[in-house]
Parts: C-alpha cells; structure tokens; sequence
C-alpha cells in the first residue's frame, strides 16, 4: 500500500490530507504546537507533553503514545554513546521508529515492529511555502494507521511551522552518520510497494 500524507494550509489552522490513490480518506486539523486532531473513521487526538512523550486519544480514551528514546552503544566515562528513536504504543501494539537522511531528498523513517520493517515514510527535503508532504510506503493496510499517526506526530514536533513567513522552498537535508540508523533503512522495502501497487 502506498499514501500521501500532504499539508494542504499552513495558516490559520494547520491541515492535512492523507490521500490513497488521490482519493482523501482522512484529514486533521491543529490550532497550536503539539496538538492535532485526525480524522480518519474514528477521531484521534494527539496531544504533546514536554518534549518527548506525545499521548494519543481515540474518541477521547487514551490508546497509545508516542516517546523518544536512546539506545546507547557505548560508554566513554560517564558519557553515553549512541542514537535517537521512538517508541510507539498504539492499541496495544508496539512499534519502533528510526530516522534516516541520506543527503538531498533521501529523508526516511522506518517504521518496524517484532525487528521486521512494516512502512517506510519518504519527506521530501524541499518543501514549498513550508507545506510538508510525506509519501508511506506499507508492507500492507494493516499498518495504515501507525503510518498515519507518526506523520502526524512529525507534524506536530519537527514540523510545525505555522509562524514561518513567506513563500519560499525550505531545504531541510538531513544527512545521518549512524552506521546502525543506516542500516536501519531497506530502500528494497520501497520498491517492493511499489510493484506491489503496479500489480494491483
């Protein structure tokens, strides 16, 4: 399965679409920093607390969160060495998120749960008049809503840029010097989805 997950207004409410084939399947909507609302066939609230945990709301009862983490590979004295992921609960599945940007237009996250890599989101690194746009590829629809939420958490953290002025191209190129992150990230993963949805 392959969906888009695009910011279609910045201002002044945050929105996006999430499209399946064109066809607008869900949509959110965020006033401010660190809360959105997203409307798929249920109605989801996430909700930003401190700078690391964001809960997730389903009909207004809880039902998963989402929450940064470090896995150290080595210490140097009392210094922890290592990289950054998240952790997802999420109707009581878990899911792991790993970042990796391999220079211009290579940004990804790897979604995985029991170590297998279930989706992998592509962000463009430019971006018009700061209106993000991330293209899911899934292993099949039953991750479809995870996907969805870990956009919407990107949006409401790294993202959110509804004060930024002007209409210009946002270059935002990440390049990633982890060797576990790199290898984190099966770029076969993408080309499968994509002959999968070829053979549909």
């Amino acid at each position: 399965m392959i969906f888009e997950f695009v910011q279609v207004q910045r201002t002044p409410m945050s929105r996006h679409e999430v499209k399946v084939k064109n066809q607008i399947v869900g949509f959110t909507e965020s006033t401010k920093a660190g809360h959105m609302k997203l409307f798929l066939n249920d109605t989801f609230r996430l909700s930003l607390y401190g700078l690391r945990k964001m809960e997730i709301f389903k009909n207004e009862v809880k039902c998963g969160e989402i929450t940064q983490k470090q896995h150290t590979t080595k210490k140097i004295l009392f210094i922890e060495i290592g990289y950054e992921y998240y952790e997802m609960l999420l109707s009581g599945e878990k899911y792991l998120i790993y970042e990796t940007g391999l220079g211009k237009d290579k940004h990804y996250f790897s979604i995985y749960k029991d170590d297998k890599v279930i989706a992998v989101i592509h962000k463009p690194d430019f971006v018009k008049n700061y209106l993000d746009k991330y293209t899911c590829y899934l292993e099949d629809e039953t991750f479809f809503l995870p996907t969805v939420m870990y956009c919407s958490f990107l949006e409401c953290t790294a993202y959110y840029n509804i004060s930024a002025e002007g209409n210009v191209w946002d270059n935002t190129s990440t390049v990633t010097t982890q060797k576990e992150l790199i290898e984190k990230l099966d770029m076969s993963f993408i080309d499968k989805a994509i002959q999968k949805e070829q053979m549909k």
